[in-house]
C-alpha cells in the first residue's frame, strides 16, 4: 500500500468525520472507541479515579514528569 492508501484507511478507522468551521478550525468527530479515548470528560474522569485510588492505596502508579493522558494533548485536536 502507498502512503495515501495508508492515511486513508487511517481516517477512516480513527475518524467519523472531519470538517472546517467558519473560523478555519477543524472539528473532529471520532470513530469509537477513540470518541471516548478523545474525551476530555472521560480523561479528566480517568485521572480522577487514578489520583483518588492512589490515594487510598488501592492503585500504585509510576510517576511520570508528565502524566500520559496529558501528554497526548487531545484537547486541542477536536
Amino acid at each position: 500500500m502507498k502512503g495515501a492508501a495508508h492515511r486513508r484507511l487511517c481516517n477512516q478507522a480513527f475518524f467519523a468525520a472531519i470538517s472546517i468551521d467558519e473560523d478555519g478550525e477543524p472539528q473532529v468527530a471520532y470513530q469509537r472507541p477513540f470518541d471516548a479515548l478523545c474525551d476530555p470528560q472521560v480523561q479528566g474522569n480517568a485521572l480522577t479515579w487514578a489520583a483518588e485510588a492512589k490515594q487510598n492505596g488501592e492503585a500504585q502508579t509510576p510517576t511520570r514528569a508528565v502524566p500520559l493522558v496529558e501528554s497526548l494533548n487531545l484537547a486541542t485536536s477536536g
